[in-house]
This record gives structure tokens, C-alpha cells and sequence, in this order.
């Protein structure tokens, strides 16, 4: 699907007949693809021509809720296979972590405005689950609960692959929590690209929901400079005991175990969720989102 915009903030016409010029982030060309990836606010500027280019946006991860905590979940993703840039500025917004959910992303072209919409937080002890993009897990001292569902926000112009064909789902749900001995174990985060699992009382933390990468954007290399090129994945949930929290996906921080048992932090800008926490320990933090625009040379 294709979006055709026109100009940027203050360009003049977008000139086809000349080489196309841009920057913006930090740049890598693989064979004779240059990918740009913008990892903090600022602006993808074009100097001169124009170009059809591929734009994937990441929000931000929501964090892990403490205390058995359910995994946070993934931030949203966009992606779109056709926006043409010409001549201007483009502002860009980076989604950043809280203690509860992810920030938005988003991307200014013309007069539309792209957003990937952050994750929501895993639940704590006390406290809820929260929704976004993809849903926090729950918690597994809460009455064993489902975890949050997860939006699904209607944009008739932006896609992500999906295997149940939904255009406008950016994320899926978290996953439940166990509230029952020995381990009271938090469920993961939902990802980008599937839902968390649940919390076993008898066995580990649930896993957080599978990201998105390499296998869904062929053009996508697997390791992009300092950062891998899979994004969006839910955090692991916590346990009371368990030998092993819940595994983060996609640079998702692992669920916390016992007490101390912190949740591990979600890599920076991969807009995957933070690892619920152990035992009256605190959840981890959510991913930074990415901005990442690519086009042919």
C-alpha cells in the first residue's frame, strides 16, 4: 500500500529528475539500500529529489509491573511500503519509557501524521495492567486475570503483516497470570507480532509475545549498526520462585525471580516491553521506539 505526500514542512516541489539526497539518523547502506534509523526526536530531511521509500515506526515498550509482575507489553508498529518524500523537513517523534506505559512515535509527512502508539504496562502488586499497542501481562498475585488485549487503531494508509489480516492491529494481548502455589508467576507482554503467554503455577513466568524483524521485511538486515533489526517484542513475566522468569522477545527484559529479583530492562530503541519483577521487586523498563526509512539508491 502506497502513500504519496508530497512535500515537506517549508520544501519546494519534489523534483524527480534529481538524485535524491537525504539525512536523518544514523545511515548504513547494505548493497545499494541506504537505511536510515533515527533513534531520538529530530527531523529526515531530503535536500533534493524525491523517492519512494519503506518507513517502519516503533513506539515505545511499557514497563514490567513489580511484584510477580506481568511483562510489559510492545510497542506499536507501523510499516509502510510507499511514502514518497520530496524536498523539506519531516519531523520526527521517538517514544520514550515510563514507568507505566510506552510512548508514542510518530512521523510528520505533509499533513498526515504517521503514530505507532506505545505498549502498555505490565501489572504490578497493587496495581493493573494497562493497555496499548500491545497489552501488559498480568499480574500472578491477582486472581489470575487475563492480561490487557491490546489496541487495534484504525489507519486505512498504514500497515503491519499480520497473520490474521487485521490492517489496523499494531499489537496483541498480554498474557494471564497464575495466582496460585507454589510460583505465582506474571504473564507476558503481548508483541508486536503475537500474544504473551500465561504464567504456569508450576512452572516459569510467561514468555513475552514474539516481535517483528528480518523474516517480515525481507529488505530488513539482521543486525542494523549497534542494533538488531527485530523490534517490538513483550517483556517476560515475574515469579514468586520459580528458577526462571518468563523470556523477553525481540530485546524484551526477562522476568524478575524471587526476591531480590529485579525484571530486566528492555533493550534501548527496540520498543519491546520490560521484564515483570520477582518477589516484592520492581518491574524493568520499557524499549525506546525507532524510526527506520530505507529506499533503493
Amino acid at each position: 500500500m502506497s502513500s504519496k505526500i508530497g512535500q515537506g514542512i517549508g520544501g519546494a516541489s519534489p523534483a524527480a529528475s534529481l538524485s535524491f539526497a537525504a539525512t536523518g539518523g544514523t545511515i548504513v547502506l547494505d548493497g545499494n539500500r541506504k537505511i536510515h534509523t533515527i533513534l531520538a526526536d529530530g527531523n529526515f530531511v531530503v535536500s533534493g529529489g524525491s523517492k519512494s521509500c519503506q518507513v517502519i515506526i516503533v513506539g515505545a515498550g511499557g514497563a514490567g509491573g513489580g511484584d510477580r509482575g506481568g511483562g510489559g507489553g510492545a510497542g506499536g508498529v507501523l510499516y509502510n511500503t510507499s511514502i514518497e518524500f520530496g524536498p523539506g523537513s519531516f519531523p520526527v517523534v521517538i517514544g520514550q519509557a515510563s514507568p507505566r506505559s510506552g510512548g508514542n512515535s510518530t512521523l510528520d509527512v505533509g499533513s498526515t501524521t504517521y503514530t505507532a502508539y506505545g505498549g502498555g504496562g505490565g501489572r504490578g502488586q497493587p496495581g493493573n495492567h494497562a493497555n496499548g499497542a500491545s497489552g501488559g501481562g498480568d499480574n500472578g498475585n491477582s486472581g489470575s486475570n487475563p492480561g490487557a488485549p491490546g489496541n487495534k487503531i484504525t489507519n486505512t494508509t498504514d500497515t503491519i503483516p499480520s497473520t490474521n489480516n487485521e490492517l489496523a492491529q499494531q499489537g496483541y494481548p498480554g498474557g494471564g497470570g497464575a495466582d496460585s502455589s507454589p510460583n505465582y508467576t506474571g504473564g507476558g507482554g503481548g508483541g508486536a507480532g503475537g500474544a504473551g503467554t500465561d504464567g504456569q503455577s508450576n512452572g516459569p513466568g510467561g514468555p513475552g509475545g514474539a516481535g517483528l524483524g528480518p523474516p517480515t521485511w525481507g529488505w530488513l538486515p539482521t543486525s542494523i549498526g549497534s542494533h538488531s533489526g527485530y523490534f517490538a517484542g513483550g517483556g517476560g513475566g515475574g515469579t514468586y520462585q520459580n528458577p526462571n522468569g518468563g523470556s523477553g522477545a525481540a530485546g524484551g527484559g526477562n522476568g524478575g525471580v524471587g526476591q531480590p529479583g529485579n525484571g530486566g530492562d528492555a533493550g534501548a530503541n527496540t520498543g519491546s516491553g520490560g521484564g515483570g519483577g520477582g518477589n516484592n521487586s520492581a518491574g524493568g523498563a520499557g524499549g525506546s521506539g525507532i524510526v527506520i526509512i530505507s529506499y533503493t539508491t
